[in-house]
């Protein structure tokens, strides 16, 4: 039987210099119907998520204990939790769960369009998903429109300078 999972850990071949991004193409290809690919980065590979739904790939991601990142990339949505055989409590497992991300890049947009879109960009957001918006600033203002609009946010400065805010309902 053929295993669910594939994990494939690039933290190693990141900590000494090597380009990971042919080892995760090749593992993403040779997955088979029903296979998903369990990604394990010293980081949230971001720039790889857009690739990888360009191929048709949706993904759920987390960071662990340890500071890594534990991506989980699919052809088709699961609606059950997959055993990656990795060790977790039964809090971890449903916090791992799939939950759908819109992106919107804000990057180029200035202070008043940059809310605007993401407050626009909430009013297309389906029940359960979360919205992660990179801007080229802190969303200051944003925490009264959240509110008022039943969200809640959180936004961390991003090694590449930008920063992301993901969104949910509350």
């Amino acid at each position: 039987m053929t295993e669910k999972v594939v994990r494939l850990d690039v933290c190693e071949d990141i900590r000494q210099g090597r380009d990971p991004f042919t080892r995760i193409l090749q593992a993403a290809a040779s997955l088979h119907n029903g296979q998903v690919l369990l990604l394990i980065a010293p980081f949230e590979p971001v720039p790889l998520y857009r690739m990888m739904a360009r191929q048709g790939f949706l993904y759920k991601s987390r960071p662990t204990q340890n500071g890594e990142w534990e991506v989980l990339f699919s052809r088709n949505a699961a609606s059950e939790p997959l055993d990656s055989g990795v060790s977790r409590t039964p809090e971890e497992i449903r916090g791992c769960q799939a939950i759908e991300t819109l992106e919107l890049d804000a990057l180029g947009l200035e202070p008043p369009q940059a809310m605007a879109a993401i407050l626009e960009a909430l009013t297309t957001l389906p029940e359960g998903a979360q919205l992660r918006a990179r801007t080229a600033g802190p969303p200051n203002q944003l925490d009264a429109p959240l509110q008022e609009r039943g969200c809640i946010g959180k936004t961390e400065r991003h090694e590449d300078g930008c920063f992301v805010t993901l969104i949910r309902r509350k």
